[in-house]
Protein backbone atom coordinates (compact mmCIF):
# COMPACT_ATOMS: atom_id res chain seq x y z
CA UNK A 1 0.00 0.00 0.00
CA UNK A 2 1.45 3.79 -0.73
CA UNK A 3 3.25 5.50 2.05
CA UNK A 4 1.79 8.95 0.93
CA UNK A 5 -0.76 10.31 -0.40
CA UNK A 6 -0.58 13.90 -1.89
CA UNK A 7 -3.17 16.23 -2.85
CA UNK A 8 -2.55 19.27 -5.30
CA UNK A 9 -5.93 22.04 -5.24
CA UNK A 10 -6.76 24.53 -7.80
CA UNK A 11 -9.04 26.88 -7.25
CA UNK A 12 -9.64 29.27 -10.82
CA UNK A 13 -11.62 31.84 -11.55
CA UNK A 14 -11.81 30.95 -14.68
CA UNK A 15 -13.14 27.09 -15.14
CA UNK A 16 -13.62 25.98 -11.20
CA UNK A 17 -11.86 24.07 -8.63
CA UNK A 18 -10.55 20.55 -8.71
CA UNK A 19 -7.79 18.42 -7.02
CA UNK A 20 -5.08 16.56 -8.10
CA UNK A 21 -4.16 13.37 -5.75
CA UNK A 22 -1.74 10.44 -6.38
CA UNK A 23 -0.14 8.26 -4.15
CA UNK A 24 3.16 6.53 -3.90
CA UNK A 25 6.09 5.45 -1.87
CA UNK A 26 8.66 7.83 -1.64
CA UNK A 27 8.46 11.48 -1.37
CA UNK A 28 11.08 13.96 -1.93
CA UNK A 29 10.50 17.81 -0.41
CA UNK A 30 13.27 20.60 -0.48
CA UNK A 31 12.74 24.35 0.29
CA UNK A 32 15.86 25.42 -1.17
CA UNK A 33 17.11 29.09 0.10
CA UNK A 34 18.73 31.36 -2.51
CA UNK A 35 20.96 34.53 -2.36
CA UNK A 36 19.84 37.71 -3.53
CA UNK A 37 20.48 38.24 -7.72
CA UNK A 38 23.20 41.03 -8.59
CA UNK A 39 21.06 43.95 -10.48
CA UNK A 40 22.89 44.59 -14.31
CA UNK A 41 23.23 45.07 -17.80
CA UNK A 42 24.13 43.22 -20.58
CA UNK A 43 26.96 45.04 -22.12
CA UNK A 44 28.16 43.24 -25.26
CA UNK A 45 27.04 40.22 -26.77
CA UNK A 46 29.13 38.90 -29.44
CA UNK A 47 30.97 36.02 -30.65
CA UNK A 48 30.14 33.90 -28.69
CA UNK A 49 30.46 35.98 -25.40
CA UNK A 50 28.57 38.45 -23.34
CA UNK A 51 29.88 40.75 -21.09
CA UNK A 52 27.82 41.16 -18.34
CA UNK A 53 28.10 44.57 -15.89
CA UNK A 54 27.07 43.88 -12.72
CA UNK A 55 28.63 45.89 -10.16
CA UNK A 56 31.58 45.72 -7.50
CA UNK A 57 31.91 43.22 -5.32
CA UNK A 58 30.22 40.69 -6.80
CA UNK A 59 31.96 37.75 -5.89
CA UNK A 60 31.97 35.69 -8.96
CA UNK A 61 34.87 34.09 -10.80
CA UNK A 62 35.97 32.08 -13.76
CA UNK A 63 34.19 28.36 -13.79
CA UNK A 64 31.53 29.53 -11.83
CA UNK A 65 28.15 28.79 -13.25
CA UNK A 66 25.09 31.55 -13.14
CA UNK A 67 21.66 32.20 -14.28
CA UNK A 68 20.81 35.17 -16.35
CA UNK A 69 17.41 36.39 -16.13
CA UNK A 70 15.57 39.66 -17.56
CA UNK A 71 11.74 40.67 -18.09
CA UNK A 72 11.32 38.14 -21.69
CA UNK A 73 13.41 35.65 -20.17
CA UNK A 74 16.14 33.10 -18.27
CA UNK A 75 19.05 31.11 -19.07
CA UNK A 76 20.90 29.04 -16.36
CA UNK A 77 23.77 27.26 -15.87
CA UNK A 78 26.11 29.43 -18.04
CA UNK A 79 29.72 29.54 -17.49
CA UNK A 80 31.79 32.26 -16.66
CA UNK A 81 34.41 32.39 -18.66
CA UNK A 82 36.62 35.52 -16.90
CA UNK A 83 35.93 38.06 -14.96
CA UNK A 84 36.88 41.83 -13.57
CA UNK A 85 36.00 43.79 -11.12
CA UNK A 86 32.64 44.84 -12.26
CA UNK A 87 32.08 42.38 -14.64
CA UNK A 88 31.70 39.03 -15.63
CA UNK A 89 31.65 37.28 -19.23
CA UNK A 90 29.65 34.17 -20.18
CA UNK A 91 30.04 31.60 -22.71
CA UNK A 92 26.70 32.46 -24.38
CA UNK A 93 26.29 28.55 -25.71
CA UNK A 94 26.58 27.25 -22.12
CA UNK A 95 23.40 26.76 -20.08
CA UNK A 96 19.67 25.93 -20.97
CA UNK A 97 16.85 28.57 -21.12
CA UNK A 98 16.37 31.52 -23.61
CA UNK A 99 19.35 32.66 -25.40
CA UNK A 100 21.80 35.81 -23.80
CA UNK A 101 19.80 38.99 -25.19
CA UNK A 102 21.14 42.21 -26.61
CA UNK A 103 23.12 44.46 -25.61
CA UNK A 104 21.66 47.20 -23.36
CA UNK A 105 19.40 44.12 -21.69
CA UNK A 106 18.50 44.90 -18.16
CA UNK A 107 19.30 41.87 -16.46
CA UNK A 108 20.01 39.96 -13.06
CA UNK A 109 22.37 37.52 -12.01
CA UNK A 110 21.97 34.39 -9.46
CA UNK A 111 24.23 32.16 -8.35
CA UNK A 112 23.80 28.75 -8.27
CA UNK A 113 23.02 26.83 -5.54
CA UNK A 114 22.71 22.64 -6.09
CA UNK A 115 20.91 20.21 -4.60
CA UNK A 116 23.65 16.91 -5.03
CA UNK A 117 21.83 15.11 -2.44
CA UNK A 118 18.62 13.65 -4.51
CA UNK A 119 18.23 11.03 -7.18
CA UNK A 120 15.49 9.36 -8.58
CA UNK A 121 13.88 8.14 -11.49
CA UNK A 122 11.56 9.65 -14.13
CA UNK A 123 9.68 7.09 -14.99
CA UNK A 124 9.02 6.38 -11.34
CA UNK A 125 7.20 10.02 -11.28
CA UNK A 126 3.90 10.48 -10.04
CA UNK A 127 3.91 14.39 -9.29
CA UNK A 128 6.41 17.36 -9.76
CA UNK A 129 6.02 20.48 -8.36
CA UNK A 130 8.46 23.64 -8.34
CA UNK A 131 7.36 27.11 -6.92
CA UNK A 132 8.40 30.69 -6.40
CA UNK A 133 6.34 31.22 -3.13
CA UNK A 134 7.62 34.24 -2.32
CA UNK A 135 6.28 36.92 -4.34
CA UNK A 136 8.65 39.85 -4.65
CA UNK A 137 7.85 41.07 -8.35
CA UNK A 138 6.16 40.16 -11.11
CA UNK A 139 8.86 40.15 -13.68
CA UNK A 140 11.43 38.17 -11.30
CA UNK A 141 11.38 34.22 -11.38
CA UNK A 142 13.92 31.53 -10.20
CA UNK A 143 14.84 28.49 -12.49
CA UNK A 144 15.93 25.03 -11.49
CA UNK A 145 17.65 22.37 -14.17
CA UNK A 146 17.39 18.93 -13.08
CA UNK A 147 20.04 16.92 -14.66
CA UNK A 148 21.78 13.48 -14.36
CA UNK A 149 25.16 12.71 -12.78
CA UNK A 150 26.90 13.31 -16.18
CA UNK A 151 25.27 17.36 -15.36
CA UNK A 152 23.42 16.88 -19.17
CA UNK A 153 20.03 19.11 -18.71
CA UNK A 154 17.22 16.55 -18.17
CA UNK A 155 14.19 19.13 -17.31
CA UNK A 156 14.81 23.40 -16.76
CA UNK A 157 11.87 25.15 -15.08
CA UNK A 158 11.32 28.50 -15.73
CA UNK A 159 8.87 29.72 -12.59
CA UNK A 160 7.94 33.21 -12.30
CA UNK A 161 7.00 35.02 -8.64
CA UNK A 162 4.42 33.08 -6.55
CA UNK A 163 3.58 30.88 -9.43
CA UNK A 164 4.16 26.83 -9.94
CA UNK A 165 5.60 24.43 -12.18
CA UNK A 166 3.37 21.15 -12.48
CA UNK A 167 2.95 17.61 -13.44
CA UNK A 168 1.08 14.75 -13.08
CA UNK A 169 1.00 11.53 -14.13
CA UNK A 170 -2.28 10.49 -15.81
CA UNK A 171 -3.05 14.09 -16.95
CA UNK A 172 -2.37 14.93 -20.15
CA UNK A 173 1.49 15.00 -21.27
CA UNK A 174 3.99 13.31 -21.28
CA UNK A 175 6.16 12.96 -18.31
CA UNK A 176 8.67 16.00 -18.73
CA UNK A 177 12.13 14.04 -17.82
CA UNK A 178 13.73 10.98 -19.21
CA UNK A 179 16.55 9.45 -17.75
CA UNK A 180 17.97 9.49 -13.91
CA UNK A 181 17.71 12.88 -11.90
CA UNK A 182 20.74 13.38 -10.20
CA UNK A 183 21.11 17.11 -9.30
CA UNK A 184 18.71 20.31 -9.26
CA UNK A 185 20.70 23.86 -10.04
CA UNK A 186 18.62 26.42 -8.78
CA UNK A 187 19.05 29.81 -9.52
CA UNK A 188 17.07 33.23 -8.49
CA UNK A 189 16.76 36.59 -10.09
CA UNK A 190 15.40 38.04 -7.09
CA UNK A 191 17.14 41.27 -6.09
CA UNK A 192 16.09 39.76 -2.57
CA UNK A 193 16.76 36.62 -1.12
CA UNK A 194 14.42 34.16 -2.12
CA UNK A 195 12.90 30.54 -1.85
CA UNK A 196 12.11 28.09 -4.44
CA UNK A 197 10.04 24.37 -2.97
CA UNK A 198 11.04 21.17 -5.27
CA UNK A 199 8.49 18.54 -4.63
CA UNK A 200 8.32 15.27 -6.09
CA UNK A 201 6.21 11.85 -5.62
CA UNK A 202 7.55 8.65 -6.65
CA UNK A 203 6.35 5.05 -6.97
Amino acid sequence: MPVYSETTYLNSSLAGQYQLTRQGDTRISRRVQLPAARAGVVTSNAEGSAVLTIGADHGIEENDLVGVFWAAGQRIDVLVASHNATTITVTVATGVGTAIPIATTVITVGVQVQQADVAFLATAMQKLEVGAPLVVAAESAVGVNFTDDADSSLLHTAVADGECYLWVTNNGPANPITGTVAKMNCYSGKATAAEVAIGVLLT
